[in-house]
């Protein structure tokens, strides 16, 4: 009974999605699943899961979600981001959503590029570059020194070249050009 109910849901899974790309844009309500420290997974429609990263919630379910009050079967409301497979799928509170930007970049950035960005984040090992909206990528210590490293700080301006695009785990690699 349950291998006939679990072959149920995943033959729902493409049409539920087709309906969802047909209703791009619209609000969902769907069920907390569970969390993680990076955000919520929610079920909807029936049969499809999706997460909400935490940059992507609104500030009310962000200050529940913080002080960890956010419990499996919780109704949550959010809007579909994107559609990366049947299996995964990025979801927002925010109304402001914008299209993915990780499904033309490589259209956008030719390897190697050299682009303008921002240091988002300082950590022990590298860089996190904030290169566009969404996109972020790691400038490793081991690819500019410590030395260089340390002369920069959140906000700063950066120059940087792109060396590898990984679509799939959403990854930009850089170096210094």
């Amino acid at each position: 009974m349950v291998v006939s109910h679990r072959k149920y849901l995943q033959a729902l899974i493409p049409n539920e999605i087709e309906n969802i790309k047909a209703n791009q844009g619209a609000e969902i309500t769907g069920n907390v699943t569970g969390t993680a420290k990076y955000g919520i997974f929610v079920e909807f429609n029936g049969c499809l899961t999706g997460m909400i990263h935490n940059n992507d919630l609104d500030e009310e379910t962000l200050i529940k979600f913080k002080a960890r009050q956010i419990q499996p079967g919780d109704e949550i409301t959010f809007i579909v981001k994107d559609i990366i497979s049947d299996t995964k799928i990025t979801l927002t509170q925010k109304a402001n959503a914008t299209v993915n930007p990780w499904s033309d970049i490589q259209s956008r950035y030719q390897i190697p590029s050299v682009v303008e960005a921002t240091v988002k984040t300082k950590k022990d090992y590298g860089l996190f570059i904030s290169i566009e909206e969404g996109v972020t990528g790691l400038l490793h210590v081991s690819e500019v020194g410590e030395e260089v490293m340390s002369v920069f700080k959140n906000g700063d301006p950066i120059t940087v070249q792109i060396t590898r695009i990984d679509v799939e785990s959403m990854k930009v690699f850089l170096k210094m050009p």
